[in-house]
């Protein structure tokens, strides 16, 4: 004996039918869309050489109070990187792609070591010696207003072993970062980057630090 169809069931199973492609198709979208975005950011700092930019660092953590920092910050390919605070004022970071020197003015004091392998996922892809589709999966996290906001989970653990989560805001138009934000065990760090200046000529020289004279250098 054959088994009828209501039109019901049928309908039932055309919706479910409709459904899974839908899904799909929407998957195949989203991921065609984050392969355009992920090129399009990419390509546009393989394109840049210099890169300066106002910022602004907040940092909140559990049990402890909120500290804020501002001032301009300076990239050069490959791996070299200077930020001037002027809050607090006087406080330098720098790296001329070999050494990082820190700078505490209040303290007048420099911590000095070797810049390694990875300075971080941000300053490394910013400076130029970073590859998002090598050293990263990536994915969609966010897209509101003018920004995507993009997930970053390092493929080298090591590389990104106190991050819990990073995530770096692209405007939708310019493809420029223009904010991180990183998530550890301790705490939230957000960077956000405006007034951005891009192929600026900048000397090496600019990169290099030489210590205030009786200032205390540190060697960890």
């Amino acid at each position: 004996m054959k088994r009828k169809t209501s039109l019901k069931n049928l309908l039932l199973r055309v919706a479910a039918l409709s459904a899974v492609f839908v899904s799909t198709a929407a998957s195949r979208s989203a991921a065609a869309s984050l392969d355009r975005i992920v090129s399009r950011l990419q390509q546009e700092y393989e394109s840049i050489s210099t890169v300066s930019a106002d910022f602004t660092q907040e940092t909140s953590g559990a049990g402890s109070a909120a500290a804020a920092s501002a001032g301009r910050v300076f990239f050069k390919k490959p791996g070299m990187m200077k930020w001037v605070y002027r809050k607090p004022d006087g406080d330098e970071l720098v790296s001329d792609g070999k050494t990082i020197w820190f700078f505490q003015k209040d303290l007048n004091q420099v911590m000095e070591r070797p810049s390694g392998k990875t300075q971080g996922v941000a300053t490394d892809f910013l400076g130029g010696i970073g590859n998002i589709r090598k050293e990263f999966d990536v994915t969609l996290a966010r897209e509101t207003g003018d920004v995507y906001r993009l997930g970053l989970a390092p493929k080298n653990r090591q590389a990104g072993q106190s991050l819990r989560n990073f995530y770096i805001e692209v405007d939708r138009k310019t493809f420029l970062v223009v904010r991180t934000i990183a998530e550890n065990y301790f705490g939230t760090t957000t960077v956000s980057f405006s007034n951005i200046s891009l192929n600026s000529p900048i000397r090496d020289s600019f990169f290099k630090f030489s210590p205030p004279k009786g200032a205390a250098v540190v060697r960890p």
